[in-house]
């Protein structure tokens, strides 16, 4: 807001949007299953089955990512989340069935890895408040499931991400691989390490976030 008015800072306008149902009275309000996220630069929309990454600000063309999921065995969308590294911005999914997947900022799948039996409510970025926001960078990522919380420590997800963008030659260290070889490495290609701690005393929850000293958890993945 400045001066009482609405400040527009791009346009989504795209035919892409309409997989998602654009141009339907209520599209982006009303639809339980849209989910969402904005950095500086991108939105990110996304219903249960694909994702439409937008530029908003008019440099570079629309991206559409359709994860390569077994309904039955992964699940569906139900989570998303940018997480920001220095220069570099990947996307993550959360699924109905506890997967995690982390795409480029380009669409190329960067990691998939299931972590804990249930659907993934809610993902939380915790961020380093000290920088600009076009230069901000994730500390830590936590994953919501209805009777737990993980916790994924940034500096281990950004070494195995960095790694792994090498590898499918996003800096131009390497070939790009096709789609197909990386829906296989992005199980197969490194772990991530996590925390995990119940909080069903609390009830079934459908959003949270570690914002101080926690006790030991209940389980810790190395």
């Amino acid at each position: 807001m400045k001066g009482g008015g609405l400040i527009e800072l791009g346009c989504i306008a795209c035919e892409e949007v309409g997989e998602l149902g654009a141009g339907k009275e209520g599209w982006l309000h009303a639809n339980p299953n849209l989910v969402l996220a904005l950095t500086s630069h991108y939105l990110a929309l996304a219903n249960q089955s694909v994702v439409i990454v937008l530029n908003y600000d008019g440099e570079g063309s629309q991206i559409v990512i359709r994860p390569s999921m077994a309904a039955a065995l992964e699940g569906h969308i139900t989570a998303m989340e940018w997480l920001a590294f220095d220069d570099d911005r990947t996307l993550a999914l959360g699924t109905s069935q506890g997967f995690l997947l982390i795409y480029s900022s380009s669409g190329d799948l960067l990691l998939k890895q299931m972590l804990h039996p249930g659907p993934i409510m809610r993902l939380r970025v915790r961020g380093n408040g000290c920088r600009p926001i076009e230069r901000a960078s994730s500390d830590e990522l936590c994953i919501v499931f209805p009777a737990t919380i993980l916790r994924v420590d940034a500096s281990d997800l950004q070494s195995l991400l960095q790694r792994r963008l090498q590898e499918i030659g996003y800096h131009g260290h390497a070939s790009k691989p096709t789609k197909n070889e990386l829906d296989v490495l992005g199980g197969l290609y490194g772990k991530i390490k996590y925390q995990l701690w119940s909080i069903s005393k609390s009830g079934t929850s459908t959003d949270g976030a570690i914002t101080g000293i926690m006790s030991p958890p209940l389980m810790e993945d190395q």
